[in-house]
C-alpha cells in the first residue's frame, strides 16, 4: 500500500520530485516495481533493483508496461542488487525505495548501499508502512536513529500529500546527504 500511495506523490509533486529525463532515478528493493516503473512511465530513466531472486518477476513487469514507457520517453534497466554491494555503474540523481525496512538485519546493509549510492545532490524518497508490530516498529525505530548519522531527514507532511492518497501510518520522507 505505502508504493501505491508513494506514487500518487508524483502527480501533486508533493516530493518535490521534477521528473526530468537527464536524471538518473534508481529503486532499491524494487518488488514488482510499482514506484519505479510509475516513475519510468511519467519519462523517468530508472534502474530498478532487487535480489538476484526477484528479478524474474521484476524483468516480467517491465515487459508488460514498456509499451507505456516508451509512449512516455521512459527508460528501465532491471538488475540484482543484494543490499551491502555496489555494482552501478553511476551514481542516481534520485533513489526511491517503498516498504523495504522490516529486517533489523538489513538496515545496515541498506544504508551501506544508500551512502555508495550517494554523490553530492543526490535525494532519496522513502515511503515506508509503520505497521502494528512491535517487532518492525522496532526496526524502524533502529533505521531512523541509523540513517540520522549519514543524512538528513525530512519528513514529508500529511497535509502536503495527496488528499486522497494518504494514511497517517504511511511515512514519506527525503534524504540528503548531511
Amino acid at each position: 500500500m505505502s508504493a501505491y500511495y508513494f506514487t500518487r506523490q508524483f502527480d501533486i509533486n508533493a516530493l518535490d520530485i521534477t521528473l526530468k529525463l537527464e536524471q538518473k532515478y534508481e529503486e532499491l528493493g524494487a518488488g514488482v516495481g510499482c514506484v519505479g516503473l510509475t516513475a519510468a512511465c511519467l519519462g523517468a530513466n530508472v534502474i530498478l533493483t532487487d535480489l538476484p531472486e526477484i528479478i524474474p518477476l521484476l524483468e516480467r513487469n517491465v515487459l508488460l508496461n514498456i509499451e507505456y514507457v516508451k509512449n512516455n520517453k521512459g527508460k528501465t534497466d532491471v538488475i540484482p542488487l543484494p543490499w551491502g554491494t555496489n555494482v552501478l555503474k553511476e551514481k542516481p540523481d534520485i533513489i526511491l525505495l517503498a516498504d523495504c525496512i522490516y529486517y533489523i538485519q538489513s538496515i545496515e546493509p541498506l544504508i551501506c548501499t544508500l551512502r555508495n549510492a550517494c554523490k553530492e545532490g543526490t535525494q532519496i524518497f522513502i515511503s515506508q508502512e509503520i505497521r502494528e508490530s512491535e517487532k518492525q516498529q522496532e526496526c524502524w525505530r533502529y533505521f531512523l536513529e541509523s540513517i540520522n548519522k549519514y543524512f538528513k531527514i525530512k519528513n514529508i507532511p500529511l497535509e502536503e500529500q495527496d488528499e486522497e492518497f494518504r494514511s497517517s501510518d504511511i511515512v514519506i520522507m527525503q534524504l540528503s546527504i548531511s
